[in-house]
């Protein structure tokens, strides 16, 4: 998957699954959608929250892989090639990166991205939310499978002691809602696909 199609809307690239019609936007209750879409808000500010402590100087390289670790587990197959629902192998997840500086958009994998974030040489890093997370509506793509996309406007801020470096980037975010069967009942598991970055300022 060499484009990163974070736009919250029912493009189903890594999972192999396209939407011919969107003629039922999904069978959830108004209860459920809410609580999961504040569920997830909830990941992608923890997923902010590892972005700065792998990008903080404050922390050694052990300390950083470990959250390396812990930010994949929010990813549908955790970084890695994934099988999904038709048994079919998909590409690992990616992520768009942008610059002020540069129009074109770049693709990599979001392991290497994190990887290299916990690499940069910037005396500082500084990464946060500047707007609250807008989250879309959820598709139904099957039985047991939605999907939606949540929208945020990152700030990057690298300091170095002659200056620096600052944007803005406006990204989208993949998600897949998906259920599944315990003894007690159903469970919806909420994981997040590839990244779109759609402006840099």
């Amino acid at each position: 998957m060499k484009k990163l199609i974070i736009t919250f809307m029912i493009i189903l690239v890594a999972w192999g699954w396209t939407i011919p019609l969107r003629a039922q936007t999904n069978d959830l209750s108004p209860e459920e959608l809410e609580m999961f879409r504040t569920e997830v808000k909830n990941r992608t500010n923890r997923f902010q929250m590892y972005l700065t402590f792998i990008g903080s100087k404050k922390n050694d390289l052990n300390t950083k892989k470990a959250y390396i670790k812990q930010a994949l587990q929010l990813f549908i197959g955790k970084g890695e090639k994934y099988e999904d629902g038709y048994g079919n192998v998909q590409p690992a997840v990616g992520m768009e990166t942008t610059s002020k500086y540069k129009k074109k958009k770049s693709w990599q994998l979001t392991k290497q991205y994190l990887n290299r974030l916990a690499n940069m040489t910037y005396k500082e890093i500084e990464i946060t939310w500047v707007d609250t997370c807008r989250v879309s509506n959820f598709y139904k793509v099957k039985d047991g499978l939605y999907t939606a996309t949540v929208t945020v406007s990152q700030r990057f801020a690298g300091y170095r002691d002659n200056g620096g470096y600052t944007d803005t980037t406006v990204k989208t975010i993949e998600i897949f809602l998906e259920e599944y069967l315990t003894p007690v009942g159903r469970r919806y598991r909420i994981l997040f696909g590839d990244i779109e970055a759609l402006e840099t300022y």
